[in-house]
């Protein structure tokens, strides 16, 4: 039997305040492409949402080759917003990938350390070093970071539900589901 240390309140305030910094980078490097126009894939998802929301069929009104919980969440979206501001979804699925993979990250140090026990603050520097990349690599331009693509928001739920798997021992079979739900609904076509 394994056991478990106790770690400091301390440490954990510092992890979790490194982890919302790093939350906070992903929103300012995002922030110089909210205004910037629509990029194609945003556009057709956006007017396919408008058909269906006046009471078009989605694959007879309007074709698209996009999954359909996109066009779910951008009808939803286009409700509630303009398209102007659609770039602001990115920003907020940008900033829960990126305290996902550092709470993600922090749990898997800590599984591996408890089995094989080493430097107690190296979990807390693995998820401080996974959040910054994260934010750098999910927030770039070459990779569309800035837009509020499928991908980049299927990633986020998706993370943030293995995430949450990995903190609860409880509704774990629950947990996975709904990931495996998102990752349909989101990812594929």
């Amino acid at each position: 039997m394994h056991r478990f240390r106790f770690v400091s309140v301390r440490r954990v305030s510092t992890v979790r305040r490194n982890v919302v910094a790093a939350a906070v980078l992903s929103i300012v490097l995002r922030l110089r492409f909210v205004a910037a126009p629509l990029g194609d894939d945003e556009g057709v998802l956006l007017a396919a949402a408008r058909v269906w929301s006046r009471g078009g069929e989605l694959y007879r009104d309007v074709w698209l080759d996009r999954p359909q919980g996109a066009v779910v969440l951008f009808r939803a979206w286009s409700a509630v917003a303009p398209p102007s501001a659609l770039r602001w979804l990115s920003v907020a699925f940008g900033a829960l990938l990126v305290v996902s993979i550092g709470g993600a990250a922090r749990a898997v140090a800590l599984w591996i350390d408890v089995r094989r026990p080493g430097e107690p603050r190296r979990a807390d520097r693995i998820a401080t070093t996974a959040a910054i990349v994260a934010a750098a690599w999910s927030s770039s331009p070459r990779l569309f970071g800035f837009a509020s693509l499928p991908v980049l928001i299927g990633l986020a739920l998706v993370t943030a539900a293995c995430w949450s798997v990995m903190r609860s021992e409880e509704h774990t079979s629950e947990l996975q589901s709904l990931a495996y739900l998102v990752c349909r609904l989101l990812l594929e076509k």
